[in-house]
């Protein structure tokens, strides 16, 4: 009956983890590819501000965009290039959710996912006619994650907690009607 019982409990426990594991997976999953997609949308609609040299406009798509979300900090640069000199990224417009400037990384490829332990973020071209004019960098807060994952969690374990703490009252219902029987039987045996 111990045996059943442990069975059960080590049953509950790790399907409590399979569905945490399979919830911050899909989260995972889920952010990236929306992060990818805003990454991309700014990219399009920004290509008329780099192409007519507006920063204002630029500034003003990328604070539209990060104030209702948890876009921490986004730029976009502007290709500037001499014609014997290699193409220079400049940064065109930043914005900041903490209103603090802080540096922001050189890009290397045009096209890059990052996903790190407090953020994560998207670089994505910007494109004029096929050709690149600029890039936008996008940074989440990974915050949310953390807080879902350990509300998920807490839940997943309780039911779990629930779920062992059922059991036993069952086993052990289970096991005296069943043995109460016997030992009835036992006793009138000695009689």
């Amino acid at each position: 009956m111990l045996s059943t019982f442990a069975a059960v409990c080590f049953g509950m426990v790790l399907a409590a983890v399979g569905f945490v594991a399979v919830d911050v997976s899909a989260t995972r999953a889920l952010i990236r590819d929306n992060l990818r997609g805003q990454a991309e949308s700014l990219a399009r609609n920004l290509s008329p501000a780099l192409g007519f040299d507006d920063a204002p406009a630029a500034l003003e798509d990328l604070e539209d965009l990060c104030d209702g979300t948890h876009i921490i900090r986004a730029v976009v640069y502007k290709i500037y290039s001499n014609d014997e000199s290699e193409p220079n990224e400049v940064a065109f417009a930043q914005y900041h959710k903490d209103k603090v400037n802080t540096n922001f990384p050189k890009i290397k490829h045009n096209s890059d996912d990052f996903w790190g332990e407090k953020s994560a973020w998207a670089i994505r071209p910007i494109t004029q006619n096929g050709i690149d004019i600029g890039s936008i960098y996008l940074e989440l807060t990974l915050s949310d994650v953390d807080n879902r994952f350990k509300r998920y969690a807490g839940m997943a374990f309780g039911v779990a907690g629930i779920g062992v703490f059922v059991t036993m009252i069952g086993a052990l219902w289970v096991q005296s009607s069943l043995t109460r029987p016997l030992l009835e039987l036992s006793s009138t045996a000695y009689k």
